[in-house]
């Protein structure tokens, strides 16, 4: 879900003034790759929650809970298989195995263990230690949501999404993000409220998906907060509001998705949801074009070709709007033609 999930960038400057986009346009440059990124990210933190949440006796010497840990194991407890598991995993007081680590996952995995069944699916899905194998992942992914693992009931509701390891059902894609998401899991209520901001597997609800986006963006979740910037912005699902805008680009924005720092960009350059201030649009537009995206370089050399919040340099124009042309931007490549003429003219 999340890997597809972002909406395009709202505008680009061009010589008659802000060009809006269609917002259904799928999205060039680096968004698919960050919601690939995401999905690892939330991984990551499942990890730690889940090794923070088994280290009860602070300060103990992580070898010696490795051992208490291997003799629970031993003696059949699916805890201590799981900890034994999570200690191969993480190299805590044993040599980092992931193969070792995965033999231990399934012990008390087999023995029903809802977080060692999430954990060993996340092995097939990421190939750590074993073959990777969808179709296996999605099984213990749902052995481990059936018994109520939010993060399991988040991934089972992704595969379904994606049709990745199982055939794609929206329907049952939206029952299982649902899940997840009434119980706190970011990811789930950002995929649940896209769903329902473009009515798939759900009757399409804007309003219900602002509800969604604000929850996983006040979670920090960064595509959350973009796209309730996109929403505040354009009035969708709730009243405009330009300032609400800003603010949530500005979340994103701080914390490096390309497409808010571009768009927080244009408020700054128009005044809107904050005070004018081309030069910090600018500033703005330059951290989005050197992510490679291709809205913050049209902007950038749009700026650079009429001297608007940085000194007229018609170098540096052609140079930004020609990486924004070759990405597809035809507005890019108009203002750049509007440069040679103008050169050829003189």
């Amino acid at each position: 879900m999340e890997r597809h999930a972002w909406r395009h960038s709202l505008w680009l400057l061009t010589e008659s003034g802000p060009w809006t986009q269609n917002t259904n346009m799928k999205c060039r440059s680096n968004a698919a790759c960050i919601g690939h990124a995401l999905i690892f990210w939330t991984f990551v933190l499942f990890l730690l929650g889940i090794i923070c949440a088994r280290a009860e006796i602070v300060g103990t010497n992580e070898s010696e809970l490795f051992k208490k840990n291997i003799e629970a194991a031993n003696q059949g407890t699916p805890e201590g298989q799981f900890n034994v598991g999570l200690c191969f995993s993480k190299g805590e007081g044993v040599e980092s195995n992931n193969v070792e680590a995965v033999k231990w996952f399934r012990k008390a995995a087999d023995q029903g263990l809802a977080q060692a069944q999430c954990k060993l699916a996340i092995c097939y899905a990421y190939g750590l230690g074993v073959t990777q194998d969808k179709t296996e992942a999605i099984k213990w992914f749902r052995r481990a949501a059936d018994q109520g693992e939010p993060m399991a009931q988040f991934f089972v509701g992704d595969y379904y999404s994606r049709g990745d390891g199982v055939t794609q059902n929206m329907e049952e894609a939206v029952k299982w993000l649902h899940q997840a998401a009434d119980k706190g899991i970011s990811s789930a209520q950002f995929s649940l409220g896209y769903c329902y901001f473009h009515g798939q597997g759900v009757t399409q609800d804007k309003t219900e998906a602002v509800k969604w986006y604000k929850k996983a963006a006040d979670q920090g979740h960064i595509v959350a907060q973009y796209n309730l910037g996109l929403c505040f912005y354009q009035g969708e699902g709730v009243p405009e509001d330009k300032s609400e805008a800003e603010k949530w680009f500005s979340k994103a924005a701080d914390r490096g998705v390309a497409a808010a720092e571009s768009n927080l960009g244009l408020c700054y350059f128009r005044g809107e949801g904050v005070a004018r201030d081309k030069s910090e649009a600018v500033n703005w537009f330059r951290k989005a074009a050197e992510q490679g995206y291709a809205e913050g370089q049209a902007n950038l050399g749009v700026c650079y070709a009429r001297g608007e919040g940085v000194p007229l340099d018609k170098i540096e124009a052609r140079k930004w709007l020609s990486k924004a042309a070759n990405q597809g931007v035809s507005a890019a490549a108009r203002e750049l033609n509007n440069l040679e003429r103008e050169s050829q003219s003189q």
